[in-house]
């Protein structure tokens, strides 16, 4: 790889619905891999015909275009199709752009010094590229409504003069000239969110040169105040925005190229952050996400590792911190990360473009969700006889056998007698010296991945005074 390119933003989509609130072990498919255009530094993703399937917009550097792969179902893509952008395309983004609900492509074109703007004609299909100038080397846009007016806008990251560019939208796909704010030195990402709770979307801006993020406070009307510069690792091409502690405010994830790690800073007050602290990942990172993945509901990071070949998952153990990475293998060098259900199951799964070899990876999210199930085999009194759901038996003594089952495995189980609290036990548990009366008993599966038998099977009898 000559030089540095920088991906596009990051559309997060599709977190677990309904996680269940403990950890559990997550796992992925080997990476299939679809061919797009040549050098495929960026992607977004997005429903882009509107069949309720996500799909994948992708930029292409080498030769001038994106990728459009359309999603056909349980994670596959059908063949690329190529729209022409402008000189050089690295980032893209997703977003309807001119009102009439369909999804539409705002590409940066890094040698042209322009924004080109795809829109879709509402058939799976765009038009031809609108462009319009920014200032030197953009690397990557974002979109956003940034001045209130309801249409949305765009602010793009110029690597070569140092500054974002801020271009207003008329809501009809067009966008008003360019006005620039400046940040650090060579800013390669830019990305929108709320920073300081005043209901106005702000930016956070990574800068390669300077080894730091700017963060711009957005005035209210588009306008930005001077940039706040927070220090990071070395040569950060990367920012995520997430609630990574907890707490409330929005915190920062960016990954950093040149010191083989993710710094996390955390929000404070008015917008600023606190110091950074670092987590390590692969060999330089290029791209972070943020998703919750292991069901304990705290958001967790995907890091793209673009000379290790892989992607590191780190769990958030809370407060912000994280544990130590969990690496997947990639079939390329991944430049861009980004997450989504792309097969309809409820999970999260990867995409990573790879720039040298001219493809996109799917990683499928294979973790075990479903809970385990318990069932009651057998139960007999302390004479041997099979003692029936609400029958009756003249023993004193019971013995009841059980077993579960479950995708990912049973690592044990917890009984309850008589409406006690549940304790750990093994199948066949026995019970002895039991009052004349009725007595119940429930008993639930706990499978590896720390999830437990929502429905415990029960048995019930009663131990009836001899004749």
């Amino acid at each position: 790889m000559t030089g540095l390119r920088t991906p596009s933003g990051i559309l997060l989509a599709a977190l677990l619905s309904g996680a269940v609130g403990f950890a559990q072990p997550v796992s992925f498919s080997p990476a299939a891999n679809f061919a797009v255009g040549a050098s495929p530094f960026s992607f977004a993703i997005g429903d882009l015909n509107g069949d309720g399937k996500l799909d994948l917009a992708v930029a292409n550097v080498s030769n001038d275009n994106v990728s459009i792969l359309l999603n056909t179902g349980a994670g596959s893509f059908g063949t690329a199709t190529n729209f022409v952008a402008g000189d050089y395309p690295i980032s893209v983004a997703v977003g309807d752009l001119n009102g009439d609900g369909n999804p539409d492509l705002a590409v940066a074109n890094q040698v042209s010094n322009n924004v080109s703007i795809l829109l879709a004609t509402g058939t799976e299909n765009f038009g031809t590229a609108t462009n319009f100038a920014v200032d030197t080397q953009p690397r990557s846009v974002a979109i956003g409504d940034l001045n209130g007016d309801g249409n949305p806008d765009l602010a793009v990251a110029n690597h070569g003069s140092h500054n974002v560019s801020i271009l207003l939208g008329t809501g009809t796909g067009a966008f008003a000239p360019a006005t620039n704010f400046a940040v650090g030195t060579s800013p390669v990402f830019v990305a929108i969110a709320v920073l300081n709770g005043d209901g106005n979307p702000d930016l956070a801006v990574a800068n390669y040169g300077s080894h730091n993020v700017s963060i711009l406070l957005n005035t209210g009307t588009g306008a930005f105040g001077p940039a706040a510069n927070f220090d990071t690792g070395r040569s950060p091409t990367s920012v995520a925005i997430g609630d990574l502690s907890g707490d409330g405010k929005p915190d920062l994830a960016v990954a950093n190229w040149g010191s083989d790690n993710v710094s996390i800073l955390l929000g404070s007050v008015a917008g600023a952050f606190v110091a950074a602290t670092d987590f390590v990942a692969g060999a330089n990172p290029m791209s972070v996400a943020i998703v919750e993945l292991n069901g304990d509901g705290k958001p967790d990071l995907a890091v793209a590792n673009h000379n290790s070949k892989n992607i590191s998952i780190l769990f958030n153990i809370g407060a912000g911190a994280f544990g130590p990475a969990t690496n997947f293998a990639t079939k390329g060098s991944p430049t861009s990360v980004a997450i989504g259900d792309l097969n309809g199951d409820g999970k999260p799964d990867l995409a990573v473009a790879n720039e040298p070899s001219d493809n996109v990876s799917i990683l499928l999210n294979t973790t075990d969700t479903s809970p385990p199930d318990t069932s009651i085999t057998l139960t007999v009194d302390g004479g041997a006889a099979v003692v029936a759901g609400g029958g009756s038996t003249q023993s004193s003594s019971i013995t009841v056998t059980f077993a579960g089952t479950d995708d990912v495995g049973i690592a044990g189980f917890q009984c309850s007698r008589d409406g006690a609290a549940y304790i750990p036990c093994a199948s066949a548990v026995g019970y002895s010296a039991l009052a004349i009366g009725p007595h119940s008993f429930q008993v639930r599966a706990l499978d590896v991945a720390g999830k437990l038998d929502p429905s415990p099977a029960g048995f019930s009898w009663t131990v009836v005074t001899p004749p």
